[in-house]
């Protein structure tokens, strides 16, 4: 089977999203939490009583900024690709039996089908991870009607580990 797409740069931002979701989600829940103790603890050091209003006021406050602040991270992330790199742009794959053969303007090769540690679905594209943070991505827009996406999508589970 071969595809032709672009990766855009939104296609890189789902990525980075879905990626930070699935995986690094966790950690930034016990940084977050950790922060909020430590910035409660300065606060309070010097006070003998802690007043629960202005604790849950501290709270909603710092959680919203770090909120916003993984937001906005994560909304930065569409712009580190650079445009003449080799993430972004027109790609061609073609899955064959032994590998997954790429090519775009600045290079192709290929990826044995063993290299591909774990695949995964969303809404809006397919990711076929080559490493812990690196993936293949194919936008299910570049599918023309659902059997040419149900055709890739048994490919992927019949080469699945």
């Amino acid at each position: 089977m071969e595809v032709e797409f672009e990766i855009t740069r939104k296609d890189y931002l789902d990525f980075s999203t879905y990626h930070f979701f699935k995986h690094q989600v966790g950690s930034q829940i016990i940084t977050a939490v950790a922060g909020f103790f430590l910035f409660i603890f300065l606060i309070f050091k010097d006070r003998t009583g802690i007043n629960l209003l202005t604790l849950l006021f501290l709270g909603v406050f710092y959680f919203s900024c770090y909120g916003l602040y993984i937001f906005f991270w994560l909304l930065h992330t569409k712009n580190i690709p650079q445009d003449k790199g080799s993430i972004l742009g027109l790609k061609k794959l073609d899955f064959t039996e032994e590998a997954i053969n790429f090519s775009d303007q600045n290079s192709n090769g290929s990826y044995k089908w063993a290299t591909i540690m774990n695949t995964a679905e969303t809404k809006k594209a397919f990711y076929l991870y080559c490493d812990s943070n690196m993936a293949i991505v194919v936008p299910k827009r570049v599918f023309t009607d659902s059997s040419k996406l149900d055709e890739f999508r048994t490919m992927l589970k019949r080469r699945s580990l």
